[in-house]
């Protein structure tokens, strides 16, 4: 606690605080960083020659100071790889990085025909004083395999697979408002339309306008 209180420098004149009342002053615990790997899935089969971009989120309570990817190739010692720290505010910070299976390999010096999966993880280290925290991500593993596709051509294929997806759902829809749209024409034949009638029309329109901008 605090107080401020008022003092003179003039001999005989005395001062008074019109507030004496004591002040808290509250000290936050600095709670260690957090940090996760937003992409690809945690398991994952990559060819010895692709590379896969790896994200990643850091937070922390106060600021984080340094972020690393730990690189591991079977059972040879870990790389460190630091991450570039960009943006003003370090109370998050999130990013890219592609990993380049062959670098890694030829660091661990392992040949790709020899290597079997890739392990990796990243570390957050915060500013805390005197000595920092530091967590740890989950571990994450690529399996080196020949027989698979390219990164990028299955995520074409997944694009694909999405925007047919997408048709479907979207025919599925018109077919449906087609439908009410058709009963609703025979129901104005036959005598005006009501008012949940004239609704179920504006909804309609409306979800035929969605499905035009999807």
């Amino acid at each position: 606690q605090y107080r401020l209180d008022l003092a003179s420098t003039a001999t005989g004149m005395e001062l008074a605080n019109r507030d004496n009342q004591l002040r808290n002053i509250v000290a936050r615990p600095d709670n260690p960083p957090a940090i996760a790997i937003t992409a690809p899935q945690p398991f994952l089969k990559i060819r010895p020659d692709d590379a896969v971009t790896v994200g990643y989120l850091g937070t922390d309570d106060f600021g984080i100071v340094g972020i690393e990817a730990i690189v591991q190739v079977d059972d040879k010692s870990p790389e460190t790889i630091k991450m570039p720290l960009t943006g003003l505010d370090r109370t998050k910070i999130a990013g890219e990085w592609k990993l380049v299976v062959a670098d890694h390999l030829v660091a661990a010096r392992v040949s790709d025909l020899d290597a079997r999966r890739i392990t990796y993880q990243f570390k957050a280290t915060d500013n805390c004083e005197p000595t920092p925290h530091t967590t740890l991500s989950a571990k994450q593993v690529l399996e080196l395999d020949r027989s698979v596709g390219s990164i990028a051509a299955r995520q074409e294929q997944e694009k694909a697979r999405d925007l047919a997806a997408a048709i479907r759902k979207a025919q599925e829809r018109l077919a449906e408002d087609r439908r009410q749209l058709e009963e609703l024409q025979k129901a104005g034949k036959a005598q005006p339309l009501t008012t949940q009638q004239k609704e179920a029309l504006e909804n309609i329109k409306q979800d035929l306008a969605k499905t035009v901008q999807e």
